[in-house]
């Protein structure tokens, strides 16, 4: 149907990040790793509705990829 009137509707997106994550890698293999990481949610985490957690070969995220089905929220650790 045709409408006369346009109608409108506000978006809203953001991301958070976790506070004070951590991994200690506790195989001893050079080639493999193992642990877990470790976080603290985000200061404000009303709109977090998963956590996804990626490793990298940098801190800036150079080679990332994602190690595990998303996280549900309550969750601050991983086995890796």
């Amino acid at each position: 149907f045709e409408q006369t009137t346009p109608a409108f509707l506000e978006v809203s997106d953001s991301a958070s990040s976790v506070q004070l994550q951590e991994f200690v890698d506790k195989d001893l293999d050079a080639t493999q790793i193992g642990g877990y990481v470790t976080w603290e949610p985000p200061a404000d985490s009303v709109e977090v509705t998963k956590y996804i957690v990626y490793r990298s070969w940098t801190p800036q995220g150079m080679g990332r990829s994602k190690l595990f089905n998303d996280v549900v929220i309550g969750t601050h650790e991983v086995p890796v």
